[in-house]
């Protein structure tokens, strides 16, 4: 099972291309409740790629997970400690408890994540994953993913020249 957080499922849904992380991890896609909240505020504020992620969700492609007692203590816990959104935090929560893997592009989340011993990629690791995957098949289709996200979700893509060096060798 995988957990977003809200920066991956709103930049994969800036670019309507959700369906490659489906084609990567072949498995359930959860968000927790506030990252749902934080998506239908994001709505509020004009953002289109909300609909995408409410089709997404209409169509069993993303759940809602309700926390546990458990996880609820977690995130009590989180938020006494670390400065993170409780999005954030309960996307940590349900990993942590419920041994998912976790998608998120916050630095801060990734390191907390790695610490308590939960998997976690960042965009960079899923479209380095993608490329040796054969998700992403050659560079023309891997520039044209990093511009739409460096475009749409204003997210610099750092290790481009990795990317294109691996993919170059494949």
């Amino acid at each position: 099972m995988i957990v977003l957080d809200t920066d991956i499922l709103s930049c994969f849904s800036k670019i309507r291309k959700f369906d490659l992380l489906e084609k990567l991890f072949k498995a359930q896609f959860y968000i927790p409740p506030r990252v749902y909240e934080e998506i239908l505020r994001a709505k509020e504020k004009g953002y289109d790629f909300v609909d995408y992620v409410i089709q997404l969700i209409d169509d069993g492609k993303i759940r809602i997970a309700t926390l546990s007692e458990t996880e609820v203590k977690i995130v009590r816990e989180l938020a006494k400690k670390k400065k993170l959104g409780f999005g954030e935090i309960e996307a940590i929560a349900l990993a942590k408890n419920r041994d998912w893997i976790l998608l998120s592009n916050d630095k801060v989340v990734e390191k907390v994540a790695r610490e308590i011993g939960i998997d976690v990629f960042n965009i960079e690791d899923i479209l380095s994953a993608m490329i040796e995957f054969e998700i992403i098949r050659n560079e023309i289709e891997l520039k044209g993913i990093i511009e739409e996200i460096e475009t749409k979700d204003r997210i610099v893509i750092r290790n481009r020249d990795f990317l294109f060096k691996k993919i170059s060798k494949k």
